[in-house]
């Protein structure tokens, strides 16, 4: 797994630990404006967190590093995450 893959999920702790501790600044409906927005919010985090994510640090790692780290990406699992993320997309 790429150090990538472990930024995503501390970053929405973060996102989440800043919106309540500054509910007075910035996007105040970001998180949503009552328990039910927030709910929601939380459910779609949720969704991406298991579903999109890990196909998409897949490719971002393939796509984005390995030509800059001059290896050889891996077509096989370029193809299968694609297919994966397409997937998500038709749901």
């Amino acid at each position: 797994m790429c150090s990538m893959c472990l930024i995503t999920p501390e970053s929405r702790a973060i996102c989440r630990y800043i919106l309540e501790k500054y509910p007075n600044q910035g996007n105040k409906g970001l998180y949503g404006m009552n328990l039910l927005e927030k709910a929601l919010i939380d459910q779609w985090l949720e969704a991406e967190g298991q579903c999109l994510s890990p196909p998409s640090s897949v490719l971002m790692f393939q796509l984005a590093f390995v030509p800059r780290m001059k290896i050889k990406q891996n077509e096989g699992l370029i193809k299968q995450n694609e297919e994966k993320l397409s997937k998500e997309f038709k749901r």
